[in-house]
């Protein structure tokens, strides 16, 4: 059951950064709501980083089929918003940076943070402290999870402006 449920924390443990980053500096996610019909006030911005912590914190340390259920409906809301903000050629806002666009790879790691909270909703997500016995497997298991939501976010931030520099550079070689 763990096994099922471990790459659902790592998205849990993602939505832990991009919640902490909202409620400390809400401009950029307030930024990409304005070109949107949602509410972008800094005060909305803030309740929902904090709502994002929550849930990240609920899914981690308590577990079971309704947090991991929540956290699949929120990826798939987070999934459609990225699709949205891709298509008009807009960022996301989601870690505080405004220059990161949305991009397809977006929306796809988003959907799969979905499919993998409905995995962990279906099976019975446990709490990551009781799914794990000895206290060295729960080292082992919090810096695996960590080391995956680091590198789901740096997906989402850093991929994109690699990809955005290599096409600058072949744009400037063909010409």
């Amino acid at each position: 059951m763990a096994a099922a449920t471990a790459p659902a924390w790592m998205f849990a443990a993602l939505l832990l950064v991009a919640g902490t980053v909202k409620v400390a500096r809400p401009a950029t996610t307030e930024a990409a709501l304005q070109g949107t019909r949602l509410p972008s006030d800094t005060r909305v911005v803030r309740a929902l980083g904090l709502a994002e912590l929550v849930l990240a914190t609920t899914v981690l340390l308590v577990g079971g089929r309704i947090p991991a259920a929540v956290l699949a409906v929120a990826y798939t809301a987070f999934a459609g918003f990225t699709a949205h903000q891709s298509r008009r050629g807009a960022g996301c806002g989601c870690f505080g940076d405004a220059s990161v666009p949305a991009t397809k790879l977006h929306v796809a790691v988003d959907a799969a943070g979905a499919g993998c909270a409905g995995i962990a909703a279906v099976v019975g997500a446990p709490a990551l402290p009781d799914a794990v016995a000895g206290a060295s497997e729960r080292v082992l298991v919090v810096g695996c999870v960590a080391l995956g939501a680091l590198l789901l976010r740096l997906m989402l931030t850093v991929v994109p402006e690699l990809a955005a520099a290599v096409a600058l550079h072949r744009a400037e070689d063909a010409a």
